[in-house]
């Protein structure tokens, strides 16, 4: 474990950090923009699509 994780020093932990942040806010600005667009634009077609089959 510490062969993993601590050695990388502080720029990997940096790097790791910024890409789990990234991650984070870019589901939840998709979260939010769906939110809004349901509430405006109740026109649009996201329930005409089916899910993909799981096989």
């Amino acid at each position: 474990m510490r062969g993993s994780y601590f050695t990388g020093g502080a720029r990997l932990v940096g790097k790791e950090a910024l890409q789990a942040y990234t991650t984070e806010l870019r589901a939840g600005g998709s979260q939010v923009h769906q939110t809004v667009r349901d509430m405006w634009f109740n026109w649009n077609r996201d329930w005409t699509r089916r899910p993909a089959s799981r096989k």
